[in-house]
């Protein structure tokens, strides 16, 4: 939006401390960005949400202004950060935004901390629960996604830009395309490899059908990766959850198309 909100910025607990942007008053909506991502991603949202709620967004552990933190990455050590981010804010039961690694978050954590949740969305998220995976797959995933970040080789420009064309559908702007890249060059390849380690070989995904909190289900109309098919069977699982698909984007949905996104998401947690 082109109207300034004046965005407060937090660190929450300690090893790793966690940063945090917010704005308004009010229930609390969370947002929840993407492996390799930031809070800045919300910005958008955050301007449009603050009117009617606190609106907040992080850095999870390990990304941007987030710290660095030791051993592997563990969705049961992101729902602890969460925990105590959404306790600082004193919100008992918050609104849960997720964007791809963000809505794996969200699933996760609304399976382990029910009571704390209001609504999820999943947004872009390609997260599904499969049978263990044997350790021929495990390395392979590894060989293909994670290993080349870690060796030197790896031009971290071309490798943004790369994701970035990937990630956006064909008609985006030379500037969301220059966010995009800005925002994986600044990745700290041990941190992200940490991350991506973990998203391409956990499958102990909670199901979809136990979710009970009110959702929605948003995607981009060209998201490669949660393609508007996944969405459909995604929704079409959870009791009585809602699908938006929305026109003209890839998967940065919450950036390529930001007022239809924050419309449809502002809608939906309004009327839980």
């Amino acid at each position: 939006g082109d109207v300034m909100t004046d965005i407060n910025k937090i660190y929450v607990g300690e090893k790793p401390r966690i940063a945090v942007d917010y704005a308004g008053s009010g229930p609390l909506v969370m947002f929840l960005h993407g492996v390799g991502f930031s809070r800045l991603d919300w910005h958008d949202q955050i301007a449009d949400f603050a009117p009617h709620f606190t609106a907040a967004a992080w850095d999870a552990r390990g990304h941007h202004g987030s710290d660095d933190y030791d051993g592997p990455y563990n969705f049961s050590d992101v729902c602890e950060d969460l925990v105590r981010v959404l306790d600082r804010f004193g919100s008992e039961r918050t609104h849960l935004v997720g964007h791809s690694m963000g809505g794996r978050c969200v699933l996760e954590f609304q399976s382990r901390f029910p009571d704390r949740v209001k609504s999820v969305t999943f947004a872009g998220t390609s997260a599904k629960r499969e049978a263990p995976i044997s350790d021929a797959e495990r390395a392979a995933r590894r060989a293909r996604r994670v290993d080349p970040l870690l060796r030197g080789g790896l031009d971290l420009r071309h490798f943004a830009e790369e994701n970035a064309k990937r990630y956006l559908a064909a008609g985006a702007s030379e500037d969301l395309f220059a966010r995009v890249v800005d925002r994986l060059i600044a990745v700290r390849r041990e941190s992200y490899a940490k991350t991506l380690d973990t998203i391409v070989t956990y499958t102990d995904y909670p199901d979809y059908a136990d979710v009970r909190a009110p959702c929605l289900v948003i995607t981009g109309a060209q998201d490669p990766q949660a393609t508007p098919d996944f969405a459909r069977w995604t929704a079409e699982r959870i009791p009585g959850a809602r699908l938006v698909i929305v026109a003209d984007s890839g998967h940065m949905v919450n950036m390529e198309q930001s007022a239809a996104f924050s419309a449809a998401v502002l809608d939906f947690v309004q009327e839980c």
